[in-house]
């Protein structure tokens, strides 16, 4: 009979964390040419102020002419299944918007409605490129033109950053107000808030890749706020995948197909490791990882090396990111100590490796 030496579980650590290294460097569970633990990492510091950002944001009066709001508000798609109404609890652990009306993309459009679309967002370019100073055209993504229509109660758009190119701007503007209509937010640099109240036509101008903002929830259960929006861009050429433009106009059921697989690569390492190397901590080992995770989220939370410039992305964690990463890691291997392990990997190396080899030109989630 085979007897295989028994090797202490310090070593074997090493080794998981030689395998989450390969994991990174040979892109074995990447997305768009990111980590997908990464890339959903900073998925949830977008929706964190982040005071290294200033702020672009404009807002005006009746922009929009009466014949043009009421073609807006003809327009009449029913669109069910999308991630957007799936509920409040899932706004909020994911940083996006809740409804019980799901919002509408260009691509949702019919062509005669598009073309229609399309006139009105050119009619004010003009308008817009005098107040940015750059020559603008039309986007390209289905985020060209959107019809973000919350209804009902919990209706809200949690506070966030926007994901788009770097070069993008967009506006937008109040087209249907009924009930109790809460107030579109935004912070300023040095983290104060401002609401804002619309009348129908009135709008804003700004880059939501800098502008910290959202919607409070609502709490009228007879709310419509609708609210349409032109995305304008200065150069089309310019592309950057993230979660919300590539998953915001998908069903549900595609959106957990693109995820799927990406979950299903970890936990099958993690049951190799748990099967293959007989790892498992007993209660004094778990005891020491506890403690170490509890040191690593101290660190982040303090952004212990905001100092030194050229280490780790200097984007800010909170305890709400931390506890959905540990939730995610854990998720990710099925396992407490292997999950425990990979939310430590994941947050240190986000805060102490090189800055170039976490932000790079084909990764622009940090280029705002």
């Amino acid at each position: 009979m085979l007897i295989v030496p028994k090797i202490p579980n310090v070593y074997k650590i090493i080794v998981i964390v030689v395998i989450f290294i390969c994991i990174d460097v040979f892109k074995i569970n990447h997305l768009w040419n990111e980590n997908f633990h990464r890339r959903v990492t900073h998925h949830f510091q977008g929706n964190l102020f982040n005071p290294n950002k200033t702020p672009w944001i404009n807002f005006f009066s009746q922009k929009l002419r009466p014949k043009e709001i009421d073609f807006i508000n003809s327009i009449n798609i029913e669109k069910n299944n999308s991630i957007q109404t799936i509920s409040p609890l899932g706004s909020l652990l994911t940083g996006g918007n809740y409804s019980s009306k799901s919002t509408l993309y260009y691509d949702d459009f019919d062509t005669e409605t598009q073309k229609e679309l399309d006139k009105i967002g050119n009619r004010l370019k003009p308008d817009m490129e005098a107040l940015c100073g750059e020559k603008l055209e039309l986007g390209t993504s289905s985020f060209r033109c959107v019809l973000l229509r919350y209804e009902g109660e919990k209706a809200q758009f949690t506070y966030h950053y926007d994901t788009e190119p770097h070069n993008c701007y967009r506006t937008l503007f109040l087209v249907k107000k009924e009930g109790k209509v809460p107030p579109f937010t935004y912070f300023t640099k040095s983290g104060e808030k401002v609401d804002k109240h619309f009348d129908v036509g009135d709008g804003l101008f700004f880059k939501g890749t800098q502008t910290y903002h959202g919607v409070g929830k609502s709490n009228d259960p007879d709310l419509k706020r609708y609210m349409i929006g032109w995305q304008y861009t200065t150069n089309n050429a310019i592309k950057e995948k993230s979660l919300c433009n590539m998953f915001r106009s998908m069903k549900r059921n595609d959106v957990i197909k693109s995820i799927l697989p990406h979950l299903i690569i970890p936990i099958t390492i993690g049951i190799i490791i748990k099967y293959l190397f007989q790892f498992k901590l007993d209660s004094k080992e778990q005891k020491r990882l506890f403690f170490v995770s509890i040191v690593t989220a101290v660190i982040a939370l303090f952004n212990v090396f905001k100092k030194f410039e050229k280490i780790g992305t200097k984007v800010p964690f909170n305890i709400t990111i931390l506890a959905k990463l540990v939730v995610l890691s854990l998720i990710s291997f099925m396992d407490l100590s292997i999950g425990l392990l990979y939310f430590n990997y994941l947050v240190l190396s986000e805060i102490v490796l090189p800055r170039e080899w976490l932000i790079t030109k084909n990764i622009g989630l940090f280029n705002n």
